[in-house]
């Protein structure tokens, strides 16, 4: 089971596509089944295996919904910069005195060929819809330049992603239609993959992320790194008298990080570095002993035991003397 744990984590880090995720989680599954057959009649072993065969599948599915996010945001941004440089280039083109200055100008400006690469990244994203968006409105603006409606109506056919019917053209979407969740501008909407369908999401709960729109794990904030956090969880699970070095800290952090898989930790990075902040938090903590305390609770502590009846100050004294606290 350890090296299943291992193999998840790795296989996480590597799956950077949606085919990969399947490949990769259907290797885990056989992994899985092998165990179970090899104990079948070990009823703790089965047990251990359908738990961990969910959090495999909710691991997996969680990381090919990321892949999804990231790819959304990246088609997203790309597509939004090929507009701001083809509103550029119309300016530009409007300019031009003659046909063969427009086509020159088309065939060898650089923002136009970054527009075209652009539109090149985006159907090796297997976003074919907005590279040919990209692609249209580049020939849009060309054909505007030179008034010629025919030619602003032909459309440029450019590799097995056009389909053309006659004097139409069809741009053919090879991947699954997916309705999903996508930011823009700090606003979410719902966005049907491989299309240009956008609907604004209205929804006051919505608002209260707006801080946590770009942030990609929960581990993880603009200002707080992974290994902090991971840290701040293994502080939370011991008190103040703890001795670091008899803590277990490290068999705790590396529990942690097979047990979370989704929240990004890489291994030799953010558990080293979580193990050295604990380990001289718990230190600190133990040094500092009521110093950890705000002043005011320990002023606040201070009134409520002067002003304690004599009595009762007894009986609390001997219960902390009794607990060692």
């Amino acid at each position: 089971m350890t090296l299943l744990d291992q193999s998840i984590i790795n296989f996480l880090d590597m799956a950077d596509s949606a085919e990969k995720v399947n490949e990769y989680l259907s290797k885990l599954t056989i992994q899985l089944e092998e165990i179970e057959m090899r104990f079948a009649d070990w009823d703790e072993v089965q047990v251990h295996t359908s738990e961990k065969r969910q959090m495999l599948y909710d691991s997996f599915e969680a990381r090919k919904v990321q892949l999804l996010e990231q790819k959304n945001k990246k088609a997203g941004q790309l597509q939004q910069a090929a507009e701001r440089i083809i509103t550029g280039v119309k300016n530009k083109a409007k300019n031009l005195e003659s046909e063969s200055e427009i086509n020159a100008f088309f065939s060898s400006d650089l923002m136009v060929d970054r527009a075209r690469q652009m539109a090149q990244e985006l159907a090796a994203m297997e976003d074919a819809t907005k590279s040919e968006e990209i692609l249209q409105q580049l020939l849009v603006v060309q054909q505007e330049a030179i008034r010629n409606l025919k030619d602003r109506k032909e459309l440029y056919v450019d590799g097995a992603q056009i389909l053309a019917m006659g004097k139409h053209r069809f741009a053919i979407q090879s991947q699954n239609v997916a309705l999903t969740l996508t930011n823009r501008d700090g606003i979410y909407y719902y966005h049907i993959t491989g299309t240009s369908y956008f609907e604004p999401v209205h929804h006051p709960e919505l608002e209260t992320l707006k801080a946590v729109v770009d942030q990609e794990y929960v581990s993880e904030s603009k200002v707080v790194p992974r290994a902090v956090y991971l840290a701040w969880r293994m502080l939370q699970q011991y008190t103040a008298d703890v001795n670091p070095a008899a803590a277990g800290l490290e068999q705790q952090v590396n529990a942690y990080l097979t047990a979370h898989p989704s929240e990004g930790y890489v291994k030799g990075v953010h558990d080293k570095d979580a193990l050295l902040l604990a380990t001289h938090w718990l230190q600190l903590r133990t040094d500092l002993g009521i110093l950890s305390y705000l002043p005011e609770e320990r002023a606040l502590a201070h009134i409520f035991w002067h002003y304690l009846p004599a009595t009762e100050k007894e009986d609390l004294t001997r219960k902390i003397t009794a607990v060692k606290f």
